[in-house]
């Protein structure tokens, strides 16, 4: 990307279909490999990015499997129950402030930078 170049952010849908949309049209618009490898210009996008994919791997590699055995759908002793949602409490948390900086560097991608 040359410097007279800009970035547009498109806040996408949630879940799998979301981050593979997003990651499908950062692709279209020739600036994937740019954000994901942090080029200036595109570093605050990718910043962004890299949260996001992070969130995502939280939520269905720790919080989901984690839920379900809190949630007693699968079984599991008492002791691991109580273990398994406090993991996943503890990452839903830190899911919710890593958002804020997410939402920060995609708003500030469009907005001039970082």
């Amino acid at each position: 990307m040359t410097n007279n170049e800009r970035t547009t952010c498109l806040v996408v849908g949630g879940g799998p279909a979301g981050m593979v949309l997003g990651l499908l049209l950062a692709y279209m618009n020739h600036y994937l490999v740019q954000a994901l490898t942090l080029t200036k210009g595109v570093h605050a996008i990718g910043i962004g990015m890299w949260l996001g994919l992070i969130m995502a791997f939280n939520v269905w590699m720790i919080i989901w499997p984690n839920q379900k055995k809190a949630l007693g759908i699968v079984t599991v002793s008492p002791e691991e129950k109580a273990a398994a949602a406090k993991l996943a409490g503890m990452t839903s948390r830190i899911n919710t402030m890593l958002s804020i900086a997410m939402l920060y560097c995609m708003v500030a991608q469009s907005h001039g930078g970082m």
